[in-house]
Protein backbone atom coordinates (compact mmCIF):
# COMPACT_ATOMS: atom_id res chain seq x y z
CA UNK A 1 0.00 0.00 0.00
CA UNK A 2 1.27 3.32 -0.75
CA UNK A 3 2.27 5.30 2.59
CA UNK A 4 2.37 9.36 2.08
CA UNK A 5 3.78 11.59 4.95
CA UNK A 6 0.98 13.35 6.53
CA UNK A 7 1.72 16.62 8.95
CA UNK A 8 3.18 16.16 12.58
CA UNK A 9 5.03 12.96 11.27
CA UNK A 10 1.90 10.69 10.66
CA UNK A 11 1.63 8.56 7.89
CA UNK A 12 -1.57 8.22 5.86
CA UNK A 13 -2.71 6.00 3.85
CA UNK A 14 -4.49 6.03 0.26
CA UNK A 15 -7.48 4.63 2.56
CA UNK A 16 -7.36 7.36 5.08
CA UNK A 17 -7.67 10.10 2.43
CA UNK A 18 -10.24 7.80 0.94
CA UNK A 19 -11.95 7.42 4.12
CA UNK A 20 -11.95 11.30 5.00
CA UNK A 21 -13.36 12.30 0.99
CA UNK A 22 -16.41 9.79 1.96
CA UNK A 23 -16.62 11.40 5.91
CA UNK A 24 -16.60 14.99 4.15
CA UNK A 25 -18.70 14.61 1.52
CA UNK A 26 -21.26 11.78 2.58
CA UNK A 27 -23.46 11.50 -0.64
CA UNK A 28 -19.90 10.50 -2.53
CA UNK A 29 -19.76 7.03 -3.02
CA UNK A 30 -16.55 5.01 -4.31
CA UNK A 31 -16.26 3.71 -7.88
CA UNK A 32 -17.60 -0.02 -8.78
CA UNK A 33 -14.19 -2.01 -8.77
CA UNK A 34 -12.75 -1.94 -12.24
CA UNK A 35 -15.84 0.89 -13.01
CA UNK A 36 -15.28 4.45 -13.92
CA UNK A 37 -17.55 6.28 -11.80
CA UNK A 38 -20.34 8.67 -12.81
CA UNK A 39 -17.65 11.61 -12.93
CA UNK A 40 -16.00 9.37 -16.25
CA UNK A 41 -19.33 9.29 -18.04
CA UNK A 42 -20.01 13.41 -17.61
CA UNK A 43 -16.40 14.35 -19.17
CA UNK A 44 -16.60 12.24 -21.95
CA UNK A 45 -20.23 13.57 -22.75
CA UNK A 46 -18.57 17.23 -22.28
CA UNK A 47 -15.85 16.14 -24.84
CA UNK A 48 -18.39 14.51 -27.34
CA UNK A 49 -20.04 17.44 -26.60
CA UNK A 50 -17.01 19.78 -27.59
CA UNK A 51 -16.38 17.91 -30.44
CA UNK A 52 -19.76 18.13 -31.97
CA UNK A 53 -19.45 22.23 -31.25
CA UNK A 54 -15.99 22.51 -33.22
CA UNK A 55 -16.92 19.93 -35.54
CA UNK A 56 -19.91 22.12 -36.78
CA UNK A 57 -18.74 25.28 -37.90
CA UNK A 58 -15.59 23.79 -39.70
CA UNK A 59 -18.03 21.61 -41.66
CA UNK A 60 -20.09 24.86 -42.78
CA UNK A 61 -16.88 26.07 -43.95
CA UNK A 62 -15.12 23.92 -45.32
CA UNK A 63 -18.50 21.91 -46.82
CA UNK A 64 -17.43 18.63 -47.41
CA UNK A 65 -18.72 17.31 -49.69
CA UNK A 66 -20.38 19.92 -51.49
CA UNK A 67 -22.78 19.40 -48.14
CA UNK A 68 -24.90 22.87 -48.07
CA UNK A 69 -24.18 24.92 -44.20
CA UNK A 70 -27.67 24.40 -43.32
CA UNK A 71 -27.32 20.57 -43.75
CA UNK A 72 -24.25 21.20 -41.58
CA UNK A 73 -26.07 23.26 -38.82
CA UNK A 74 -29.04 20.89 -38.61
CA UNK A 75 -26.66 17.46 -38.11
CA UNK A 76 -24.63 20.11 -35.49
CA UNK A 77 -27.88 20.65 -33.69
CA UNK A 78 -29.48 17.05 -33.90
CA UNK A 79 -26.27 15.43 -32.85
CA UNK A 80 -26.16 17.57 -30.08
CA UNK A 81 -30.04 16.84 -29.24
CA UNK A 82 -29.14 12.88 -29.67
CA UNK A 83 -25.92 12.20 -27.88
CA UNK A 84 -28.12 14.09 -24.70
CA UNK A 85 -25.36 17.52 -24.44
CA UNK A 86 -28.72 19.46 -25.21
CA UNK A 87 -32.21 18.14 -24.06
CA UNK A 88 -34.97 18.57 -26.37
CA UNK A 89 -36.90 20.83 -23.92
CA UNK A 90 -33.92 23.23 -23.88
CA UNK A 91 -33.54 22.88 -28.15
CA UNK A 92 -37.05 23.66 -28.20
CA UNK A 93 -37.03 26.62 -25.44
CA UNK A 94 -34.67 27.99 -27.69
CA UNK A 95 -36.18 27.99 -30.59
CA UNK A 96 -39.54 29.41 -29.40
CA UNK A 97 -38.16 32.00 -27.51
CA UNK A 98 -35.95 33.02 -30.36
CA UNK A 99 -38.22 32.97 -33.38
CA UNK A 100 -37.87 36.68 -34.51
CA UNK A 101 -34.36 35.93 -35.01
CA UNK A 102 -34.41 32.82 -37.29
CA UNK A 103 -37.14 34.99 -38.90
CA UNK A 104 -34.80 37.80 -39.15
CA UNK A 105 -31.75 35.26 -41.07
CA UNK A 106 -34.34 33.94 -42.79
CA UNK A 107 -35.29 37.54 -44.72
CA UNK A 108 -31.30 37.44 -44.75
CA UNK A 109 -31.21 34.62 -46.87
CA UNK A 110 -34.29 35.35 -48.90
CA UNK A 111 -32.51 38.71 -49.48
CA UNK A 112 -28.95 37.30 -50.55
CA UNK A 113 -31.05 34.10 -52.92
CA UNK A 114 -32.94 37.27 -54.55
CA UNK A 115 -29.70 39.63 -54.89
CA UNK A 116 -27.76 36.33 -56.13
CA UNK A 117 -30.36 35.27 -59.07
CA UNK A 118 -31.22 39.26 -60.20
CA UNK A 119 -26.96 38.84 -60.43
CA UNK A 120 -26.31 41.62 -57.68
CA UNK A 121 -22.98 39.48 -56.61
CA UNK A 122 -21.80 38.87 -60.33
CA UNK A 123 -22.83 42.63 -61.10
CA UNK A 124 -20.61 44.48 -58.01
CA UNK A 125 -17.67 41.87 -57.82
CA UNK A 126 -16.93 42.74 -61.67
CA UNK A 127 -17.40 46.71 -60.70
CA UNK A 128 -15.04 46.28 -57.51
CA UNK A 129 -12.53 44.59 -59.13
CA UNK A 130 -13.04 46.48 -62.50
CA UNK A 131 -11.92 50.47 -60.69
CA UNK A 132 -9.42 48.60 -58.73
CA UNK A 133 -6.92 48.33 -61.51
CA UNK A 134 -4.99 45.18 -60.55
CA UNK A 135 -4.37 46.58 -57.21
CA UNK A 136 -5.14 44.97 -53.68
CA UNK A 137 -5.31 47.94 -51.87
CA UNK A 138 -7.63 49.67 -54.31
CA UNK A 139 -10.06 46.39 -54.28
CA UNK A 140 -10.09 46.12 -50.45
CA UNK A 141 -11.09 50.21 -49.81
CA UNK A 142 -13.70 49.23 -53.16
CA UNK A 143 -14.75 46.44 -50.78
CA UNK A 144 -14.81 48.84 -47.90
CA UNK A 145 -16.54 51.91 -49.58
CA UNK A 146 -19.43 48.86 -51.12
CA UNK A 147 -19.36 47.61 -47.50
CA UNK A 148 -20.19 50.90 -46.04
CA UNK A 149 -22.84 51.53 -49.05
CA UNK A 150 -24.98 48.61 -48.30
CA UNK A 151 -24.71 49.35 -44.30
CA UNK A 152 -26.40 52.45 -45.13
CA UNK A 153 -29.54 50.93 -46.34
CA UNK A 154 -29.50 47.45 -44.47
CA UNK A 155 -28.49 46.14 -41.24
CA UNK A 156 -24.50 45.03 -40.53
CA UNK A 157 -25.79 41.57 -40.58
CA UNK A 158 -27.56 41.53 -43.94
CA UNK A 159 -24.48 43.51 -45.38
CA UNK A 160 -22.08 40.46 -43.90
CA UNK A 161 -24.43 38.19 -45.73
CA UNK A 162 -24.55 40.10 -49.17
CA UNK A 163 -20.92 40.96 -49.48
CA UNK A 164 -20.05 36.96 -48.49
CA UNK A 165 -20.26 36.15 -52.37
CA UNK A 166 -18.84 39.22 -53.48
CA UNK A 167 -15.68 38.84 -51.67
Amino acid sequence: MLRLQGGFGRERTLMDFASYRRSWNPSASPPAPGGFGDGYAKKMSSALAAIIFAATPIAIVLRPWKISEAWSAGAGATLMVVTGAVNVGSALEAIGTEWNLFLFFLGLMLTAAVADMAGFFDWTAALAAGAAGGSGRRLLFNVFVLGALITTFLSNDATAVILTPVV
